[in-house]
């Protein structure tokens, strides 16, 4: 089984936010099955400057994934201004991916055995089957640049986070499973956050930009979205989470939970029921 990984963590200066998604989007999805990379665009609300990164991991030697990612750099035009890349143990670095890289494995969690703090957060989520525009670019990059107007809670910020698909992931057929999004080149995930409790007033207005930010950005997706960020605005969520595999799902919950022991909203319900939502 596998005992170690690469990890890789990239940043570059906002000026080169544009050429970096777009580099990043034309190699991510189709990099070897041995690399995985995602892309993150974030900036506090109010306040700070906003932030590019791009991280990932590689199964293999450094010099292979310092290879993969020189490939990466050329397509950007210049390399990044800071970078990490190392060998590390499986486990540590699934600890560094879950943001534990100080903590052992019983601090990795929250309350009262854990070291986590309890992280308020309101999420949406796109799939991208096309490369965005460079009108799609833009809107994503002022997106992020619109929270330094946010007057938000304490500590609170906002990102979109790209998880590049392609590979063995789009090898399986769509209706072979219950996860329908085979034909994608990277999901999304748009989020914003706060510190505990948070004010009501920063809370809504971190709440209307992601929401704006959402809707501006949408148009340039497939229209799917991912079941395990679940979006309460959604109304198309059974097409947008399931698709086509949704009366499929719905026939064998309706054989191994008929009585709707597991029900919540936007549940998968049994033919005939009522929907959980």
């Amino acid at each position: 089984h596998l005992r170690q990984l690469v990890l890789f963590f990239l940043s570059w200066p906002w000026s080169q936010a544009g050429r970096v998604v777009n580099a990043w989007q034309s190699w991510a999805p189709h990099a070897p099955d041995a690399l995985w990379s995602n892309l993150h665009l974030s900036a506090p609300a109010g306040t700070g400057g906003p932030v590019v990164q791009v991280g990932g991991t590689y199964v293999g030697s450094v010099h292979g994934a310092a290879r993969l990612l020189q490939e990466l750099y050329a397509r950007v035009g210049s390399g990044p201004s800071s970078s990490f890349l190392k060998n590390e143990s499986y486990l540590d670095a699934m600890l560094v991916e879950a943001g534990c890289a100080q903590y052992s494995v019983s601090e990795c969690r929250t309350g009262p055995a854990g070291r986590l703090p309890r992280v308020p957060s309101y999420a949406k989520s796109d799939f991208f089957s096309r490369k965005l525009s460079a009108s799609g670019i833009r809107t994503l990059l002022s997106g992020i640049e619109r929270l330094r107007s946010v007057r938000g809670a304490s500590g609170g910020g906002g990102a979109i986070a790209f998880d590049a698909l392609g590979g063995a992931v789009n090898r399986v057929h769509p209706n072979a499973t219950a996860f329908v999004h085979r034909d994608a080149l990277f999901g999304a995930q748009y989020s914003t956050s706060w510190n505990y409790p948070g004010s009501s007033r920063g809370v809504a207005n971190q709440h209307a930009w992601l929401r704006s930010y959402y809707a501006a950005v949408h148009p340039h997706a497939n229209g799917q979205a991912y079941q395990n960020y679940v979006d309460p605005d959604l109304t198309n969520w059974r097409q947008a989470y399931y698709g086509s595999n949704y009366a499929r799902l719905a026939r064998i919950k309706g054989r191994y939970d008929p009585h709707q022991l597991f029900r919540f909203p936007q549940g998968i319900t049994p033919p005939g029921a009522g929907a959980a939502d």
